[in-house]
Order: C-alpha cells, then structure tokens, then sequence
C-alpha cells in the first residue's frame, strides 16, 4: 500500500479533533512565519521614519496625546456599534424574506406580456432566466431575447443594436 493513498486529502471527511489540530498548527506556523519577518518589518518602518513619528506623538506630554487617543478609540466604538446595530436590526427584519419572491407582489403573464408589448412565450422566456438581454426593434417593441449564458451573444446583440 503507498503512503498517499493512506492520507486523506478531503478535509470536511476528517473528524472534528483532527481539522481543529491541523487548524492550529496552521495558525501557529503562520505566526512564526510572520514573526521571522518582524525584524526586515522593524527596520523598514525606522527607515520610513516611523520612530521618529512614535517619539512625537508619545515621548512628549504623553497625557495630553493619551486622552486623545482614547477619545479616538471611544469614537470608533460608539460608529462600530451604531452599525453593528442597524446590521443586526436589518438581519432581523429581513431574515426569512427571498428578495423578488414576495407573492403578492406576483404579475400573471399576460399582464408581463402586455407590459413588453410582447408575446406570452418571450415573457415566459425571461421569468425561466435570471438575466437577459432584450433586442428591441422599432416601435419598441421586443424582437428577440437573447439569452445571458452566451456571452458572446449578448455583446453581438447590444453591439449591433
């Protein structure tokens, strides 16, 4: 028996113990790769004058720059909960709802057709697609529906419009 046909490669097939330890040793190697960087990182950002903005800002009357900071970060959690709140009010609202599939929102064909000055079987057509490309004739009136899966097709049709 060869050894690859004894590991398992697919990783929703393995049990719960063995993908959470092959995630933390992932992460953990992923940390020690980033810190091999640090020093190039720390040197880069000393060259690019980082410490002297560091001195600036903290070396000298370190109180008066430490309230401002803290105002920063207070205003930074005040906009982090008011839209942390309107998406949690949003995914409430709107959690057990199909966008565009509201049924009393629904047109019979005929009124669909009538609306496009089209045929029945054209508006038939474009409720079975999720997009699509209508060539309109003159008058405005529909000619023909050009079907989105071809792209090719439906740059033709608009380029010949």
């Amino acid at each position: 028996m060869k050894a690859e046909t004894m590991i398992i490669s697919n990783g929703p097939r393995l049990p719960l113990l063995n993908r959470s330890l092959y995630a933390v040793a992932t992460l953990l190697c992923w940390l020690a790769w980033g810190y091999l960087w640090l020093p190039l990182v720390t040197l880069i950002a000393w060259m690019m004058g980082a410490h002297t903005a560091w001195i600036e800002l903290s070396a000298e009357d370190h109180l008066k720059h430490l309230s401002d900071l803290l105002y920063i970060c207070m205003y930074a959690g005040i906009c982090a909960v008011i839209f942390s709140s309107w998406a949690y009010y949003n995914q409430w609202r709107f959690a057990n709802r199909t966008r565009r599939m509201r049924p009393d929102m629904n047109v019979s064909l005929e009124e669909q057709a009538q609306t496009l000055k089209s045929t029945p079987d054209m508006a038939r057509a474009l409720r079975k697609q999720r997009s699509s490309v209508i060539d309109f004739g003159d008058g405005q009136v529909p000619m023909r529906l050009v079907r989105q899966a071809d792209p090719l097709a439906a740059e033709q049709a608009t380029e010949h419009a």
